[in-house]
């Protein structure tokens, strides 16, 4: 067998290697980056990035857009999740297939934290992507 590594990308990432941040514009969101752009780049990827997040009780991933689509899939707890004018109580196993430039939500009224990867697919062969708008105004 014939296999090509990169030498200066990561095969592997332990859980606690990753760091969680705050997500600036959202309510109790945390964020691990799993993979980012860059790494999408070198792996030859049209990707803008892959999410690990976590929700605590009472916060929320405000209504937004992205000119990205996203796909979210949950994996720790229930969730409201609104997509475009569907709102869906959410749990471990349910993923939301959502296109770009269409407004979407999570909210986490539980009493305990929830957890989803989010992954950010740019259309073929678009070079400029990665912008979000949050929505106000909008409940969950």
């Amino acid at each position: 067998m014939n296999w090509k590594f990169q030498l200066n990308i990561p095969r592997m990432r332990l859980n606690d290697e990753l760091e969680w941040t705050a997500a600036a514009r959202h309510r109790e969101l945390y964020q691990q980056s799993l993979v980012s752009a860059e790494e999408a780049r070198r792996l030859n990827l049209q990707l803008w990035k892959v999410l690990r997040e976590k929700i605590e009780p009472g916060g929320a991933v405000l209504p937004h857009f992205h000119d990205t689509a996203e796909i979210i899939h949950f994996l720790i707890g229930h969730v409201n999740a609104l997509v475009g004018e569907e709102r869906r109580i959410c749990g471990p196993g349910d993923t939301l297939i959502v296109p770009a430039e269409t407004i979407h939500g999570v909210s986490n009224t539980g009493n305990a934290p929830s957890e989803q990867i989010s992954f950010f697919i740019p259309e073929k062969n678009k070079e400029n992507f990665g912008h979000t708008d949050l929505v106000p105004d909008i409940e969950i």
